[in-house]
């Protein structure tokens, strides 16, 4: 291979490290904001939150999903990222038909014990299709850090709070060709979905 081939394929390389994950920031820059004394679950799955045990108030026939927070830099970056995961959340939470019902943020809420969830992207970067392409698992791993809040409507207390964060592997990832990069999002919709689903005392 001639030496200036070598070269140039050698900048594509590092020029592809330097992609975002899919906007036009640094994710390195981010500052993830801790929420003191909060319980963590670090690489959740599923069946990881499953584990959790049941919360002692409730139970509740409705679930308000209020809109999660996130920073200006994330939405300019990851806006569909961000809407697919709350989409996600809300639709595998009401497919699993365990509550009356589940109802978004600005919806009118029905009669009866209801629970309200919110919370805020803490950190979050999503490995972009350029770059897994040109660098394969060289472009490092896609994670979401997420908190929790969960609060009695009628209350107003909280009755629970939580981190629950998520990464793929970025072998698996270049594997996929970068698929469940693009997935993760809605993973986490998922795997929250189930926390919520195991956590919460329904009454129906």
């Amino acid at each position: 291979m001639k030496k200036g081939t070598s070269v140039m394929l050698g900048m594509m390389v590092v020029f592809a490290l330097m992609l975002p994950g899919c906007g036009g920031s640094s994710y390195e820059s981010q500052t993830v904001e801790q929420t003191p004394n909060v319980p963590t679950i670090e690489n959740a799955t599923i069946e990881l939150v499953q584990k959790e045990m049941p919360l002692s108030a409730g139970p509740y026939e409705t679930i308000i999903i209020n809109n999660f927070q996130a920073s200006d830099e994330f939405r300019r970056d990851y806006a569909d990222a961000l809407n697919y995961f709350q989409i996600s959340l809300i639709s595998d939470l009401k497919s699993k038909n365990l509550f009356k019902s589940v109802v978004e943020s600005g919806s009118a809420a029905p009669a009866g014990n209801a629970l309200v969830v919110e919370g805020k992207v803490l950190d979050m970067r999503i490995a972009s299709a350029g770059a897994r392409i040109w660098a394969g698992a060289m472009a490092g791993s896609s994670h979401m850090a997420v908190y929790l809040k969960l609060k009695d409507a009628s209350l107003g207390n909280v009755v629970q709070e939580k981190i629950i964060s998520t990464s793929n592997n970025a072998f698996a990832a270049a594997w996929s060709g970068g698929s469940n990069d693009q997935s993760l999002p809605m993973d986490m919709g998922k795997i929250i979905s189930g926390y919520l689903a195991t956590v919460i005392p329904a009454q129906r």
